[in-house]
């Protein structure tokens, strides 16, 4: 993005998305974009941006929180070796702007999943965000959940993306169409419902 005002791209990218949202547009949504290491092909998806989360020390440099189905193929990609990288696009209809924000993506999976993925790690902004704003990101995972709408968690009870509809698109009339809020620190197999433990556990938060 260029600009003769040279705003911080935080400031103009959140000043956009407010006022996208306040004259009614889709707002929060962006092009997240990764390679797939193997092939060399590159690969794009559409994306949500669910909050931005800055720690108090260091305002400016916000992290960037999206959601993801852990079953996906970009998380392959994503954990490739040195491929942990991505690039996303936002374009906010009200003020006709494009900003591309590039660097390193983290995920915040499921504790079974937990060994196998990039996590948050040791930085000056997550140092910051852990011991003294005390963010926990497991927890960080769970609220991003409950936040959406009964039907959006129940998407995460889907089949893995990708997976034919062998019945067609009558499929997914079997598919759990709600899924109530998940209650403390969610872990798979404590839930009282089946199809939370089955959500939860696809569930995925990006950083």
């Amino acid at each position: 993005m260029t600009t003769t005002a040279h705003k911080h791209w935080f400031t103009a990218l959140s000043d956009a998305l407010d006022k996208t949202k306040r004259e009614g547009n889709l707002s929060g949504v962006f092009q997240l974009a990764t390679c797939d290491k193997l092939s060399s092909v590159p690969r794009v998806r559409t994306h949500i941006l669910r909050a931005f989360l800055a720690p108090s020390t260091h305002p400016t440099i916000p992290l960037l929180i999206t959601t993801t189905d852990i079953r996906s193929t970009k998380i392959g990609q994503i954990t490739a070796e040195g491929s942990s990288r991505i690039e996303a696009v936002f374009w906010t209809e009200s003020t006709m702007e494009q900003f591309r924000v590039m660097g390193p993506v983290y995920i915040v999976p499921s504790p079974p999943y937990a060994t196998v993925l990039p996590q948050p790690g040791q930085s000056p902004v997550f140092d910051v965000l852990r011991e003294t704003d005390g963010v926990d990101w497991e927890q960080t995972r769970c609220d991003t959940f409950n936040a959406l709408s009964s039907g959006m968690r129940a998407s995460w009870c889907r089949p893995a993306p990708g997976s034919p509809l062998k019945g067609g698109y009558g499929e997914g009339l079997k598919w759990p169409q709600t899924v109530p809020k998940l209650g403390g620190l969610c872990r798979v197999g404590d839930g009282p419902r089946k199809k939370n433990n089955i959500c939860e556990g696809a569930w995925a938060t990006g950083v």
